[in-house]
């Protein structure tokens, strides 16, 4: 057992050791030749740069995978174009509606100091009830606060029953 841990004490310890930062000053550092150069300059464009769609088996395998992918949802959108089956050329969709940040109407906050400039803005209700407030709503309905006051007596949960029954 002890040649066993003075011989792993020996492993461990003797690369560290000798360890040091090289000598730059002394020795002169030569750069490495690449002799295979990257690979891929004259390669010809893919399937999915040249159709703008995943490839048939890639895209059916991503679905299988992950439907909710780029890939997936692009294989399943081709598919449905029947672009695999009729061999359909390179196809770019265009959408002629607008972005949601054009959309949005995006401003500062209200101004809370100043409560005055709340009245002046629209309200996003319609007109008939821009003005209407819950007070007008309830007293509509001549038993609508009736009802809300009153609980229901029939039609509990069973978490409101008790556990046992009663005896």
């Amino acid at each position: 057992m002890r040649w066993f841990i003075a011989a792993t004490l020996i492993a461990c310890l003797s690369p560290t050791l000798p360890a040091h930062h090289p000598d730059k000053e002394n020795h002169p550092v030569h750069p490495r030749i690449d002799l295979i150069g990257p690979l891929g300059d004259r390669l010809p464009p893919s399937y999915r740069r040249r159709y703008n769609r995943p490839s048939n088996i890639a895209g059916k395998i991503s679905y299988y995978i992950a439907p909710s992918s780029l890939e997936a949802m692009s294989w399943h959108a081709s598919k449905h174009r029947n672009a695999y089956k009729d061999h359909k050329p390179r196809t770019v969709m265009h959408y002629f509606y607008p972005k949601p940040w054009e959309v949005l109407k995006i401003g500062p906050r209200i101004n809370t100091v100043n409560m005055a400039d709340i009245n002046k803005r629209p309200s996003a209700l319609p007109e008939f009830e821009a003005n209407e407030t819950l007070q007008d709503v309830i007293q509509k309905e001549d038993d609508a606060l009736q009802l809300l006051q009153t609980a229901p007596e029939e039609g509990a949960s069973p978490s409101d029953q008790p556990l046992l029954p009663a005896e």
